[in-house]
């Protein structure tokens, strides 16, 4: 199926969704936060519906706007249904991240999100997250074979989820872990 036709829109789209205006003054990423996030991550993103299920998905790339209030995260369409259908329906995002081999990981939260059509930023994006992603994986153990079935969904439809994050969070294992992350000035 092709993206338009799965969202009910046409090309070239902007699918408004959240229930508050998303604009942040104060970017809530510092530069090495914005660099952590974009490379070498895993990343599931999760949001609920209206009556408090919840969905996630994983998401195969990501781009920091560079004023870094705006994050951009790229997902398959077809694995990723019942989180597009929260997010339009109003619900709030949460995004994890994770440094597979160092087990480092952030969350970001924001209030809803814009859905559209990936740009020819978000395909070069896609390209070298995967390389840095999967050049993780082989370093903890998996073959190029795992690789190569998980890149294989980034030949179907994309579809970007955007938003301006308004809480961070320390999620590393250990102390500290589910503490506030303030941006270093």
């Amino acid at each position: 199926m092709r993206l338009a036709g799965i969202l009910g829109l046409s090309t070239g789209f902007t699918l408004n969704c959240g229930k508050r205006d998303t604009t942040v003054a104060t970017p809530i990423l510092d530069q090495y936060q914005a660099d952590f996030i974009s490379s070498h991550v895993s990343i599931v993103m999760a949001s609920r519906s209206a009556g408090n299920v919840p969905s996630q998905a994983r998401a195969l790339g990501c781009r920091v706007s560079a004023d870094r209030r705006h994050v951009t995260l790229i997902l398959p369409v077809i694995y990723s249904a019942s989180l597009l259908d929260d997010l339009r329906s109003g619900g709030g995002i949460a995004a994890v991240f994770t440094r597979i081999t160092t087990y480092e990981t952030m969350q970001l939260k924001g209030p809803g999100a814009t859905i559209g059509a990936p740009t020819d930023e978000d395909r070069a994006v896609l390209q070298s997250y995967g390389d840095s992603f999967f050049a993780d994986l082989r370093q903890i153990g998996y073959t190029e074979l795992f690789s190569s079935v998980v890149t294989r969904m980034v030949r179907e439809d994309m579809v970007v989820v955007k938003f301006a994050p308004t809480d961070a969070f320390r999620q590393t294992p250990g102390p500290g872990a589910g503490g506030r992350l303030e941006a270093a000035p």
